[in-house]
């Protein structure tokens, strides 16, 4: 990811442009916690967006 860019405004711009949420789990990563270094599932991603809708 660009540096000072959060995956939040990242994950919004691909939804944006179409990209579907599957591909765009598979460009993130977690950061800190126990699930650390893995991508987050689909499911928590769609969860996220409506919640910030």
């Amino acid at each position: 990811m660009c540096a000072g860019v959060s995956q939040g405004h990242v994950v919004r711009a691909l939804k944006d442009k179409d990209v579907p949420v599957p591909k765009i789990t598979k460009k993130l990563t977690i950061k800190t916690g126990k699930n650390a270094g893995t991508n987050p599932l689909v499911a928590s991603l769609y969860r996220a967006l409506t919640e910030a809708e």
